[in-house]
């Protein structure tokens, strides 16, 4: 260890449940004071760049707390700071035995340099470049969670063995992860107060709101109604998803990721490769953490004409990842490939594809009327031209309609919508809300309004 350390004061047994939020004022308890009662902490931060991070002890492997103050670290049990006592805040034994913690810190070099070495562990077991940026992404992300108003989450999809992997590498990397079989309400919410681990969902879930609640998740003060109290769970996370890439709205701050098959033997981790990638890593990481503690407000990082989403991730990027040029330049080349990925994705979805169709017809007819069945033959147009084998029935375009607040009035030859200058505009703010192909180009080559028998089109054009 670069720091001088000392131990003192091993704690044992239970704690009482008064663990508190870190990073609130460090003398929010007068009782603390002269000898009154330990504030329970997962970390504290002060006015004057000292700092309290929760530590494994190395010997006994019990919670400690390591505080940072110049050029010393100080791993004890109890720490004295700013005329108050702080003790480790309580976990259960069973999360105790699952996380992964520090024993102390090691330089961790360039952010660059971090980055890379980070990156590179996923690339050697056979991960593609945009895996391992998504990963590391996570990583960072997951030790400046205070800086950031959006959560990230780690959507993977493919085989089971490699996820698995990827996984087992993750936990051993990330700040406090925490991986689950299942997620639901009073998983989410049994964490302890203060505590914000990364959730790593290792098993794709069949419960139906376990997307909604994931989202929750992702924004800074949003939180769940539990048992008569609200609770904030506020946190990074990784999620599998299984085979195929999930439909599901999983919040905002969502990078989607595939895992290929690793060919040959899938090299699951051993309990001592694991460890010795927890103790280099989680060292180095909480090293940079301290290091960086004070940066809040880092340069600017974009990727230029990109959609909200893209640009979310991109504010994610630049509040994790502080002075590192090299791996900018690696994330926004990823970002720019998931930027293409999403916006194929986004330009298949059935909702954007109907508001493309009812936005070509509002343009070739200006007026009068389109039928739902016109509707679904120039949505399938759409379809067809981008590669796209299935097709939307006429009911299923209906439904799609009324969903987003179009009502269709019937008459002899089914059920219609009026192209007033209304549903125009209506049309037309709904593209932009769903970025639709034809709000930023002119229309779909080769898509047209369907034409009768004749040659004329159904409004009595040529």
């Amino acid at each position: 260890m670069r720091n001088q350390v000392s131990r003192s004061h091993r704690g044992s047994g239970r704690r009482p449940r008064d663990s508190r939020p870190p990073h609130s004022s460090p003398l929010r308890s007068t009782s603390a004071k002269n000898g009154g009662s330990p504030v329970r902490t997962f970390g504290e931060r002060f006015p004057d760049g000292s700092s309290i991070e929760l530590v494994r002890d190395s010997d006994s492997g019990e919670l400690s707390l390591l505080y940072a103050h110049g050029s010393k670290d100080n791993i004890a049990s109890r720490i004295r700071a700013r005329n108050c006592v702080f003790v480790p805040g309580e976990i259960d034994s069973s999360l105790l035995e699952a996380t992964s913690l520090p024993r102390g810190r090691e330089p961790h070099g360039s952010t660059d340099e971090l980055f890379a070495a980070t990156c590179d562990l996923f690339t050697t077991r056979g991960f593609s470049e945009a895996v391992a940026c998504a990963s590391a992404f996570l990583s960072f992300s997951s030790w400046r969670l205070e800086k950031l108003e959006i959560a990230p989450c780690l959507a993977i999809a493919g085989p089971r063995a490699e996820a698995v992997l990827l996984f087992q590498v993750l936990k051993e990397i990330v700040r406090w992860p925490l991986r689950i079989g299942e997620c639901n309400r009073g998983a989410l919410c049994s964490v302890p107060h203060g505590w914000r681990p990364t959730i790593l969902l290792d098993h794709e879930s069949e419960r139906s709101d376990t997307a909604s609640l994931l989202a929750t998740t992702s924004q800074r003060g949003s939180r769940l109604p539990w048992r008569g109290t609200f609770i904030d769970t506020f946190c990074a996370k990784a999620v599998y998803c299984g085979p195929a890439p999930a439909l599901e709205d999983l919040g905002l701050g969502v990078i989607r990721i595939s895992v290929d098959p690793i060919r040959g033997r899938v090299p699951i981790l051993d309990s001592d490769t694991q460890r010795r990638i927890s103790s280099d890593f989680q060292a180095r990481f909480l090293d940079y953490r301290l290091a960086n503690q004070a940066v809040s407000n880092p340069p600017q990082f974009d990727v230029p004409n990109a959609s909200s989403h893209t640009r979310i991730l991109g504010d994610i990027f630049r509040a994790s990842v502080v002075n590192g040029p090299k791996s900018a330049a690696r994330i926004e080349a990823f970002l720019r490939v998931e930027e293409d990925q999403a916006r194929m994705v986004r330009w298949q979805d059935p909702r954007c594809i109907v508001v493309e169709a009812l936005l070509v017809l509002c343009r070739e007819r200006r007026s009068g009327e389109a039928h739902i069945g016109e509707i679904s033959k120039c949505a399938n147009a759409i379809l067809h031209f981008r590669g796209v084998n299935s097709e939307l029935t006429p009911r299923q375009v209906g439904q799609i309609l009324r969903e987003l607040g179009f009502r269709a009035k019937r008459d002899q030859r089914g059920f219609s919508l009026q192209l007033t200058e209304i549903l125009h505009r209506q049309a037309q703010e709904l593209g932009r809300t769903f970025q639709v192909a034809a709000i930023d180009e002119s229309e779909p080559p080769g898509v047209a309004a369907p034409q009768n028998e004749t040659g004329t089109s159904t409004d009595g054009t040529k």
